[in-house]
């Protein structure tokens, strides 16, 4: 039998190869996407006669958790257990450092990352909504504005508030690329919420919204869909816990929402935020 190849470290120079595997899934990631991820995190990979063919990707949270996630396999490679064996390598390099691993799960992947010791937060998942934009040119409510790279710094400690670990530089990130759909609340001249969104291909992804009340988190994603055209295909991944925050967006009468589910490692205390009620949409612009 032939010997299996090995998984090894990636980085920024493999950002072209990454973006080849997630064409050929159908992701919208742009190369832009890929090193930015790979020079902010943690890569993985598994090559076949010198052709990457196999990727998986950490995001490592200081003191707080490693998130797992970019998980591709070359369609021609898939059935053979690399997916597996590079999960299980991720995994097992979070509990070597002592940090629990997390990530969210499609129902379909459940039962293998229950095999490979993980386990469901109850009441910790994701309803992600897929649904056409039926808001587009309401007004806007005073206190809010498009964010500015300036606003790079209060995003950031603000996200830190709500979910107890920083992500600045993916914040700054999406910012400096024209803060696409990007906007941030204030109240007293101190910000008070803000939401971020870029364009994923067709689809615009919003989140994460991150307010100091939940009113102020839904008028965020109203002015957000405000600015979108009429029927933009947009993405929101909302927390379980405030899956109700979504009435009164515009989204259709019965809108279908997969729920994703939250798994991490032991221990999972603190997990996945800090302050649940800041978080009214998750991860979408930075991390989907």
């Amino acid at each position: 039998m032939a010997a299996q190849p090995e998984v090894e470290a990636i980085g920024t120079a493999d950002a072209a190869a990454c973006k080849a595997l997630s064409d050929a899934a159908g992701w919208t990631h742009s190369l832009d996407d890929w090193r930015l991820r790979l020079a902010t995190g943690r890569g993985f990979g598994i090559r076949r006669d010198g052709r990457l063919v196999s990727v998986g990707l950490l995001l490592v949270y200081p003191g707080s958790a490693a998130f797992f996630g970019m998980l591709l396999t070359n369609p021609a490679e898939r059935g053979r257990g690399l997916g597996v064996r590079l999960s299980r390598y991720c995994i097992d390099w979070a509990h070597e450092r002592d940090l629990p691993c997390c990530l969210i799960a499609v129902p379909k992947a459940v039962p293998l990352y229950r095999r490979l010791g993980m386990r469901e937060i109850p009441g910790q998942g994701l309803a992600s909504f897929r649904f056409a934009n039926g808001l587009a040119g309401e007004s806007i409510p005073a206190g809010l504005r498009p964010a500015r790279p300036t606003d790079a710094a209060a995003i950031a400690a603000l996200d830190v508030a709500a979910l107890g670990y920083g992500r600045a530089v993916l914040v700054l990130d999406v910012l400096q690329r024209g803060a696409a759909g990007a906007w941030v609340a204030e109240e007293g001249g101190r910000l008070s919420g803000f939401s971020l969104g870029v364009e994923r291909g067709p689809t615009m992804a919003l989140g994460p919204t991150i307010a100091r009340e939940r009113l102020i988190g839904r008028a965020l994603l109203r002015a957000q869909l405000a600015m979108l055209p009429q029927a933009a295909q947009v993405r929101l991944d909302v927390p379980l816990a405030a899956e109700e925050f979504t009435t009164g967006l515009g989204l259709p009468a019965e809108p279908s929402a997969t729920r994703l589910a939250f798994m991490a490692s032991h221990p999972v205390t603190g997990l996945p935020y800090a302050r649940s009620d800041m978080v009214f949409a998750a991860l979408s612009a930075i991390a989907g």
